[in-house]
């Protein structure tokens, strides 16, 4: 998968995409309650996720790695400075490539997916497993093919990995949180009215250089302060990308560990002026 970063990969670089996250809508423990429950042989593994983002052109997209691996604990790990909830990032980390459907190594069958809407009752699109991956993903919704609040659904018919079936919330995006405009020299406070489906909200900025400031903060939180002191290391508005990117992980389990299912939320666009 090559996909610019603005256009879908930055929300998932900037939220670590893959990471646990408690799931209160399922008692906290990540767990959807429309999943398989087979025995596990290692039930902290994560054996593949599928995504849903809403916002941006085109309007939604939907995605699937089904390949095992180890998320990252933090977008911050490789920070050069970090302040409170906030990092900045040097630029050699521009290039980064998000896993997906499309990626040289070969992706796990998990059989034919679907993706569902439970709210309308519609069928989203069918996708086959062919030659090592996946065909027709990632898939584009440009018309809106579902709206922010309604219950998806990935539906998998066996495969490999099993077959599975796990529900997540269709996440608002965060269209306030790049309102604020930036002053030279002084801290950047940024708001936002809360997604009640969400669990966590981060805001990036990169410049035309590569250089990265990630924030990453619970969404009930809704505020971030940016160090002035981060905001420093950026080139002017002008050439600077803003994006917000509010994210919810629903779990279920199949027999060799998780599968998660990761909803965003984001917007993006040029930096608020200021400086």
């Amino acid at each position: 998968m090559r996909l610019g970063p603005l256009a879908w990969l930055l929300p998932c670089m900037l939220l670590a995409c893959g990471g646990r996250t408690s799931d209160p809508a399922s008692g906290g423990d990540g767990q959807s309650t429309g999943g398989s429950r087979g025995a596990t042989t290692n039930s902290d593994a994560i054996v593949g996720q599928v995504f849903v983002a809403t916002g941006g052109q085109p309007y939604g997209r939907f995605d699937a790695n089904l390949q095992p691996f180890t998320p990252t604990t933090s977008a911050c790990e490789r920070a050069t400075r970090t302040v409170g909830s906030c990092c900045s990032l040097a630029p050699v980390m521009a290039g980064y490539i998000g896993p997906g459907s499309g990626t040289p190594a070969t992706e796990v069958s998990a059989g034919t997916l679907q993706l569902l809407d439970g709210t309308s009752h519609a069928t989203l699109g069918t996708y086959d497993y062919s030659n090592g991956q996946y065909a027709n993903l990632p898939a584009s919704f440009y018309s809106g093919g579902w709206k922010a609040g309604d219950e998806l659904t990935v539906t998998a018919t066996g495969g490999d990995i099993g077959a599975f079936q796990v529900t997540g919330p269709a996440l608002t995006p965060p269209t306030d949180a790049l309102q604020t405009a930036v002053m030279t020299g002084q801290d950047l406070k940024i708001t936002w009215a809360t997604d009640p489906y969400s669990q966590t909200m981060s805001i990036g900025m990169l410049d035309a250089t590569g250089a990265q400031i990630v924030c990453t903060v619970p969404e009930a939180q809704q505020s971030v302060t940016i160090d002035a002191s981060l905001l420093s290391a950026l080139g002017t508005s002008s050439s600077c990308q803003g994006t917000a990117s509010r994210e919810a992980v629903r779990e279920t389990t199949v027999a060799t560990g998780r599968v998660q299912f990761v909803t965003i939320g984001w917007v993006s666009g040029q930096c608020p002026a200021g400086w």
